[in-house]
């Protein structure tokens, strides 16, 4: 594999040829007497181990399909930048994946490992262990275009108008659209103190905090009454569930919106389903079935996590068969490759938007919204599955309503490449345009 993959990428090639020869000139100054080959086989076991560390950041979703495909069903490893994943794909492991204690698989340890929170969230730290102190903000989760045409970044919109939907939901309309608080926060640095809280109080009408119905109170509201948050762990557990909902939903959208106009016969059947429905109904499965499965199939072609049910070992794991997972080490699921894979999902790499109503064996009920099991592992399984997964489903529901019966819109470069890789995640690439011009038709349904 090395191999072909220096003869494919110059750049592979020359940084493997550069690693050799520092090496080896560094062991003859040491000891020009060792032998050769003692010498070259440790070289390139280290080597080897640092490669495909950063062959799998670069190829990570590529890297583990191949692992997959070839493991034939029993388990894998694939190594990653630090630790080594341990892939597996059987109902058992699923099932003692999802019966492990929490002290001993933990997906909070793995959260951690990802946002690194203590850095990039001013110093907020999670423990490894779920629920330790409380998961209020479970409970929590569950209770631009303007003109004629534009030409847009997809990615960029996506992203733009996700953060505007959550600045919404969790601080409400007021403070969401209030850009003097800004401006006040500025003049209680610059002025007098004597002054500065009087000019404050002009610019935001005085604006006091009080209960309110958004997110930020449903969290206040959930979070433990024992061994209560301070307000650093609160703000910690805001940046936690704002980092998750902006980033997957960005990029969620952002793949619906291309499978959407990319397979532009299916804009039709939606709008004329979406018409005819009220907005009471709308996130109702039953009452949008073609929409529905619309991202059902999205979320299954265009996974653009590789990995599900990720947990990381707090101590040495054994299954019921054997497989060993060291402390420290990760067991996952290779979540994208099953979703891709002909024995689970008939000539599964073709899009095909109503698959699900074909499915027999799927009820009315069943939906992208709600479903979670063995064979469907978008949302995780078991006892932990997401808590976010309904306001995702409705966001989704809602921006491909919004874009359906307001605009017309297409891919100026829809055969183009359309993601990149990092890591074990599928990103779209960000120079993606989109062509849309408003409607004249006006709308069915208020979006």
């Amino acid at each position: 594999m090395l191999g072909t993959l220096m003869e494919k990428n110059p750049l592979v090639s020359s940084f493997v040829v550069l690693i050799l020869t520092t090496s080896l000139s560094v062991v003859t100054e040491l000891n020009p007497l060792l032998e050769c080959v003692k010498v070259s086989l440790l070289i390139y076991k280290s080597l080897e181990t640092k490669f495909f560390s950063i062959i799998y950041l670069l190829y990570g979703a590529s890297v583990i399909d191949k692992a997959y495909i070839k493991s034939n069903g029993l388990p894998f490893q694939v190594t990653t930048p630090g630790r080594r994943y341990h892939m597996v794909t059987s109902l058992l492991h699923i099932e003692e994946i999802n019966r492990a204690p929490l002290d001993v698989l933990s997906l909070h340890a793995v959260a951690k490992d990802f946002l690194q929170p203590k850095d990039t969230m001013h110093g907020f730290e999670w423990k490894d262990v779920r629920g330790v102190e409380g998961t209020g903000f479970v409970c929590a989760l569950r209770t631009i275009l303007t003109g004629d045409r534009y030409v847009v970044p997809l990615y960029e919109m996506c992203k733009t108008v996700i953060t505007r939907l959550n600045c919404s939901v969790f601080f409400g309309k007021e403070l969401a659209e209030d850009r003097d608080s800004t401006f006040a926060a500025e003049l209680i640095r610059l002025l007098p103190k004597a002054i500065s809280r009087f000019t404050a109080s002009y610019f935001t009408r005085n604006y006091t905090s009080s209960a309110t119905n958004d997110g930020l109170q449903w969290l206040i509201d959930r979070a433990p009454k024992k061994n209560a948050w301070s307000i650093d762990r609160l703000v910690g557990e805001v940046m936690g569930v704002w980092y998750g909902s902006l980033h997957t939903l960005s990029i969620a959208v952002t793949f619906a919106l291309l499978d959407l106009y990319s397979h532009p016969s299916y804009i039709t059947p939606l709008r004329a389903e979406i018409s005819s429905t009220s907005l009471a109904d709308f996130n109702t499965p039953s009452a949008t079935p073609l929409l529905d499965n619309f991202l059902s199939e999205s979320a299954r072609l265009s996974a653009f996590e590789s990995t599900g049910v990720r947990r990381q070992a707090l101590q040495t794991f054994t299954p019921s068969d054997g497989l060993r997972i060291n402390r420290g080490e990760w067991v996952c699921i290779p979540h994208r490759s099953m979703m891709r894979d002909d024995s689970n999902f008939a000539d599964a790499l073709t899009f095909d938007g109503f698959r699900f109503l074909k499915d027999s064996g799927r009820s009315s009920r069943d939906s992208y919204t709600a479903d979670a099991s063995d064979k469907w592992l978008i949302w995780g399984i078991g006892r932990i599955l997401c808590p976010g997964r309904f306001y995702a489903s409705a966001v989704l529901k809602l921006m491909v309503l919004r874009m359906l019966l307001r605009y017309d819109c297409e891919l100026p470069q829809a055969s183009e490449e359309r993601s990149f890789q990092w890591g074990s995640t599928v990103m779209p690439k960000g120079g993606i345009m989109l062509v849309a011009r408003e409607r004249g038709d006006g709308e069915a349904v208020s979006a």
